[in-house]
């Protein structure tokens, strides 16, 4: 299962709103009265967010989803001092820990559908 189907599983939503969802609920807080004119002022600003939430849909383990955020850490643009002083990025502490608890629980209902069939 991958982390996408894992957090839409969990979350009740469709794979099209995964990435937004993910997006907004991994930024740091200090960012999100910003993202809207960062969006318009600096339109590729969170393009490596992207990049990365992209990948971690895909990811089908905690493993393949810390060579993920080890990929968008090493990033040029996240050495930025608006990235690193300011947290105007997404929280990779944050994707991990959703990541954590949307494969636990569902692994633990796809235990529960197989114990109850």
């Amino acid at each position: 299962m991958t982390l996408s189907e894992a957090y839409c599983s969990v979350h009740g939503c469709t794979d099209a709103q995964f990435s937004r969802r993910i997006f907004w609920a991994c930024l740091h807080p200090a960012a999100v009265p910003f993202v809207p004119l960062l969006m318009v002022v600096r339109p590729g600003y969170f393009l490596p967010e992207g990049q990365l939430i992209a990948h971690a849909a895909r990811a089908t383990s905690l493993h393949a989803l810390e060579e993920d955020i080890q990929a968008f850490r090493s990033e040029y643009a996240n050495h930025r001092w608006t990235r690193r002083g300011l947290n105007f990025r997404l929280s990779t502490r944050r994707l991990r820990s959703l990541a954590i608890a949307c494969f636990a629980k569902a692994k633990a209902d796809s235990l529960n559908d197989l114990a109850s069939a």
